[in-house]
């Protein structure tokens, strides 16, 4: 998945898609365009293989199908290396983290930019920081603003969503384009924008503009690897000295989930198809010309899928 720009949702787009066969399945490829030709979406070498008749769906999706779950995890030592920060939010987010990191133990140095800075300001600030010595971390807070954790009106996400992804990807760009003598590590920190679960009565409800920010993170976590890009999701409970630890710590984790004293880290697991995967029978007649539609009887439910009789439309002129 390669992403060349942020989509505006309100423009239209075009797609072009490329299909082809191959001995185990099929083959293909899609991009995205904007009205003025220019590609903004790419998605290469996308696979699909047939399965085994002779297996069950359940046999079969047991080996090929995974989740991500959430477990609680043992919190390190903070690292000892050094070098200075920059942390880019709202002042007062922003502010406040800097100070605890002094306070715990790296006073190096932390330079602080509002969330509301240009990208000319952004990438002005980063080449004096990479010019004067080692830069540790960069820290984007700008999902802190107390409009993103706020509960959204469904209006407003798609708004919301664009703001907060643009303000990463300009800095994400920016990094990109500097020549490090040893590339920093960017943390995306978030707040109640993940889902731990784990029963937690007093769980806020998920922040909803901020999924997109965490699946930009997610791409350029391995389009950019060198930044070690790690994401932090904080609840309301999360202390700026909880935050900083975390920062510091900096340890092999790359997708975090503080709550309360809990740590949370997501791992990869085999999906537990257990009385998930059943086989649904589609059976067409052959009777000439007869055209079929493909209709569910309960919302989301593949075992409810229906081939039924329908009479072909003509093409619009």
């Amino acid at each position: 998945l390669e992403v060349r720009a942020l989509p505006d949702h309100s423009e239209k787009f075009w797609c072009r898609i490329s299909i082809a066969a191959t001995d185990t399945g099929y083959r293909g490829e899609l991009a995205m365009f904007d009205t003025t030709g220019r590609c903004v979406v790419r998605v290469n070498g996308y696979q699909t293989k047939f399965l085994d008749s002779k297996l069950s769906a359940a046999e079969a999706a047991k080996d090929w199908l995974y989740e991500s779950r959430w477990h609680e995890v043992h919190a390190g030592t903070p690292a000892t290396n050094c070098g200075s920060w920059l942390l880019i939010g709202h002042a007062e987010a922003a502010e406040s983290v800097a100070r605890s990191l002094a306070a715990n133990g790296d006073g190096s140095g932390c330079t602080t930019l509002p969330a509301s800075s240009t990208r000319d300001e952004v990438a002005h600030t980063l080449a004096r920081i990479a010019a004067t010595g080692p830069c540790r971390g960069i820290v984007y807070l700008g999902a802190l603003d107390a409009n993103a954790i706020a509960p959204s009106r469904a209006g407003s996400v798609p708004q919301d969503a664009v703001r907060l992804t643009r303000g990463l990807l300009d800095l994400l760009q920016v990094c990109a384009a500097i020549q490090w003598e040893s590339p920093p590590r960017l943390f995306v920190v978030s707040r109640n924008a993940k889902d731990v679960g784990g029963g937690r009565a007093e769980q806020s409800p998920i922040a909803l503009a901020q999924s997109p920010l965490a699946g930009l993170a997610r791409v350029a976590a391995v389009e950019l690897r060198e930044f070690g890009i790690t994401q932090i999701d904080i609840d309301g409970d999360t202390s700026p000295d909880q935050l900083a630890c975390e920062l510091l710590r900096a340890d092999g984790e790359n997708e975090i989930a503080l709550r309360g004293d809990d740590r949370h880290a997501l791992r990869l697991e085999r999906l537990d198809t257990k009385d998930r995967a059943t086989a649904v029978k589609l059976s067409v007649t052959n009777e000439g010309d007869q055209s079929y539609r493909l209709e569910s009887s309960g919302t989301g439910v593949f075992d409810d899928l229906k081939l039924r009789a329908a009479k072909r439309r003509p093409p619009a002129a």
